[in-house]
């Protein structure tokens, strides 16, 4: 059989035609019956783990997990790192059927165990890293089950010792192609996380639109990604399109500081990178060698705005074209971009092919072209509901199209950001912050008597949060306090870190008392794009 590097759209066609379609099977055993298990999978910690062995502990695990019950459409939460044992547990679970929630386990106690009630997760399984953090939220629990895993390499845990017991061959579940495979939430456009349903064959529509024709992917492709996996922008963009083709990929369990990053790509060279603009900018601040980047032939910015500025700094120092794009976790993956040759600044791009997108006013009809409207997507891809929230499907998903709070601008087929239609701020990789999530926290100082939270642009353009608070007390301690009230209050999600702080005399409010933050809009940046 032609390796799948000799034929992408047949392998790609062939298996959106198939009725009976499983996620695991396509991705990992495929590769093993065409004779690719001694290809590397993984680059993990100066290690490498074969498709053989991937799919050694992904079959014991599956048969230990289908020992105490998980079975079809059972929902499994992960609450792991970016380790081999993020994707040996979600294809051991897709492989029975059942349904995966992954979930960062930096995210707070109180909104995981929320994420988990809500989709009523039958079992847990959390890094050795997080165990004691989440060891009150299995307990408080009646109906979870909760399993700790080390990271399938050189932290052992229960998890990989209970397996060793177990066959490494494994009948998978029988499954459909539209059979729900994994559940990703997003806080959305309320503050309160949905869970966004994916089928097993979705992801294929995006690489037919992505993967392929954009990043070019092959197996002998290195990919690598700022974002952690629980991430959409990661999830499918390294784990599920490489392993479509056979290539490898780079995990990363810490923060994605410039500096680990920088040393991440010193050692396993990528040729395809998943940035985003933040990064790219504290890249810049480090005065790095050109020759630290050799290795890329393909880097892709998504999550927030790339600055026409940072776009050009970068490319002049390192000659790498940075192909800016703009997706969703509800359509699955990016569905706008840049194309290698035709980036045009300050544009997310065209839309990709078989995604049909319109804007429109708010009566929902089309605008013409050069103004200002909502951006609907109609694709293959697309979410089939929210989990336990009709109310919010019915609302945003209609006769097939997703209607997005993102407002766009269209020129000569090219979509430009225009702002929000809501009052939710996006930054970082474009994790969805709830200012009023943030001003609860900073107004528990008793010395401030109001305070409103604003993303802004900084100076390369980067999205970053600012506190406008009122208090008669001006100095900078005032100020430390609340930016470190922030990162105690979430250590590991930088993303809802404020950056700076402003004071202001007064706080725009209406006669009930209501923040009116339309007036803020000069200052707030209400940001798009990708649930990385």
């Amino acid at each position: 059989m032609l390796k799948c590097s000799l034929q992408k759209k047949e392998i790609l066609n062939d298996a959106l035609a198939l009725e009976y379609f499983n996620i695991t099977e396509f991705l990992i055993n495929r590769h093993i019956r065409e004779g690719r298990k001694e290809n590397i999978a993984i680059k993990y910690q100066d290690k490498s783990i074969s498709y053989g062995q991937l799919s050694t502990y992904i079959n014991q695990t599956a048969n230990y997990l289908s020992s105490i019950g998980v079975s079809m459409g059972d929902r499994v939460c992960m609450l792991i790192e970016d380790t081999p044992a993020f994707p040996v547990v979600f294809f051991a679970a897709t492989a029975l059927g059942a349904i995966v929630v992954p979930v960062n386990p930096s995210q707070n106690v109180e909104v995981a165990s929320y994420m988990l009630e809500n989709v009523g997760a039958e079992l847990v399984i959390v890094s050795q890293s997080y165990a004691n953090k989440f060891q009150n939220m299995a307990e408080m629990s009646q109906v979870i089950n909760y399993i700790v895993t080390g990271d399938f390499c050189d932290k052992k845990s229960a998890l990989e010792s209970t397996i060793i017991g177990f066959s490494k061959k494994l009948n998978l579940e029988i499954t459909k192609g539209v059979d729900l495979a994994y559940c990703l939430f997003s806080s959305g456009t309320t503050g309160k996380p949905k869970g966004i349903m994916h089928r097993h064959r979705d992801f294929l529509y995006c690489a037919k639109a992505y993967a392929e024709p954009i990043l070019s992917m092959s197996e002998n492709d290195t990919i690598f990604a700022v974002s952690k996996l629980t991430f959409g922008y990661a999830l499918s963009g390294v784990m599920l399109f490489s392993f479509i083709f056979g290539a490898k990929i780079v995990l990363m369990p810490e923060q994605s500081t410039a500096e680990n990053v920088v040393k991440t790509i010193r050692k396993y060279m990528p040729t395809l990178f998943l940035a985003q603009p933040r990064l790219v900018s504290d890249l810049l601040q480090l005065s790095l060698e050109p020759q630290i980047f050799k290795s890329i032939k393909t880097m892709v910015t998504a999550g927030e705005v790339l600055s026409k500025t940072l776009y050009q700094r970068w490319r002049e120092l390192y000659g790498i074209e940075l192909l800016d794009g703009f997706g969703s976790t509800e359509v699955g993956h990016i569905f706008i971009s840049n194309h290698r040759g035709q980036v045009r600044e300050n544009s997310l791009g065209k839309a990709l092919t078989g995604y049909t997108l319109k804007i429109v006013d708010n009566n929902n009809q089309e605008v013409p072209e050069g103004k200002v409207g909502r951006l609907c997507i109609k694709g293959e891809s697309l979410t089939p509901f929210y989990w336990n929230r009709a109310d919010q499907t019915q609302r945003c998903i209609q006769n097939g199209w997703f209607y997005s709070e993102d407002l766009f601008i269209v020129k000569d087929n090219y979509y430009y950001f225009a702002g929000r239609a809501d009052e939710m701020i996006k930054t970082g990789c474009g994790e969805w912050i709830n200012p009023i999530e943030l001003e609860k926290i900073i107004l528990n100082i008793k010395e401030i008597s109001d305070c409103a939270v604003i993303g802004y642009k900084d100076n390369e353009g980067v999205i970053r949060l600012k506190a406008l608070i009122v208090s008669g007390t001006l100095s900078e301690l005032i100020k430390n306090q609340v930016c470190q009230v922030t990162k105690d209050a979430w250590p590991g999600l930088t993303f809802k870190h404020i950056n700076a702080v402003e004071f202001v005399s007064i706080l725009p409010r209406s006669e009930n008392g209501k923040l009116q933050r339309y007036k803020l809009v000069s200052s707030t940046l209400n940001e798009f794009s990708y649930d990385c």
